[in-house]
């Protein structure tokens, strides 16, 4: 019996996980690994590839939907999972409305994302999302529909940039917290709903609050910063799976 992480390319968690788990990585190209009978392949991130006839904790094609940003939204909102309103024809965005553009499906970090009003934005993107005016952001991480971690948006200390208006990540001063939050009711039941929705193991599920309490899912990870107490969270709920 086998168990390996097949990460989608060079990535610090999947290493850290590795370590933590005491199983192999595999090669992003090049791999010989052929699973068989009684083996398990952890898909961290990963669509693609061979992994024979092994186990699967997130399998290949559930990973290839959260990973793309409009399939996604496409499978939570046929399951009643709250999503902002998103198109893919610019001509049915309202006028004086704001909305992010996604010039690509598979950005992250803020990438590929143009904001603003109709006529600011690309004709051809595959993708526009309603921009809703947060004042909170959560990250709930599911392992086997059960809520392992809980974190918070924050702005960083110290933090010597201009802090993003509209997109908060690193980059714009904001990094994940778990010290003195308060996670909103229907929260943590919403995170769930959405890594079921999407078939999935596991999943990082990033829900924003608008300022009448309203939650929206934004998107599902399957990737994600792991270290520390979160390593150990996950990594435990995790081996209750293998």
């Amino acid at each position: 019996m086998r168990t390996r992480i097949n990460p989608y390319g060079i990535s610090k968690s999947a290493r850290a996980l590795s370590k933590y788990l005491g199983a192999k990585r595999l090669l992003v190209t090049g791999s010989r690994f052929k699973g068989k009978y009684g083996d398990t392949v952890i898909n961290w991130g990963n669509g693609r590839g061979d992994v024979g006839g092994a186990r699967q904790i997130n399998r290949l094609y559930d990973v290839q939907l959260a990973n793309n940003k409009l399939s996604t939204l496409r499978v939570l909102t046929e399951a009643n999972v709250d999503v902002p309103n998103w198109t893919t024809e610019r001509s049915a965005l309202v006028p004086e409305k704001l909305y992010m553009a996604r010039t690509t499906l598979y950005g992250h970090s803020g990438q590929g994302i143009r904001l603003g009003e109709p006529y600011e934005l690309p004709v051809t993107a595959p993708l526009y999302v309603e921009y809703i005016e947060k004042v909170a952001e959560y990250r709930v991480i599911v392992v086997n529909s059960k809520i392992v971690d809980f974190k918070k948006k924050k702005r960083r200390n110290n933090y010597e940039g201009t802090y993003g208006e509209h997109i908060w990540n690193h980059g714009s001063g904001y990094i994940f917290a778990r010290n003195d939050i308060v996670v909103p009711i229907g929260c943590g039941k919403l995170g769930v709903d959405a890594v079921m929705a999407l078939g999935l193991d596991f999943g990082a599920v990033d829900i924003i609050e608008d300022k009448v309490g309203k939650l929206y899912v934004l998107e599902v990870n399957t990737a994600f910063g792991i270290e520390g107490t979160t390593l150990e969270l996950f990594g435990d709920a995790l081996r209750s799976l293998l």
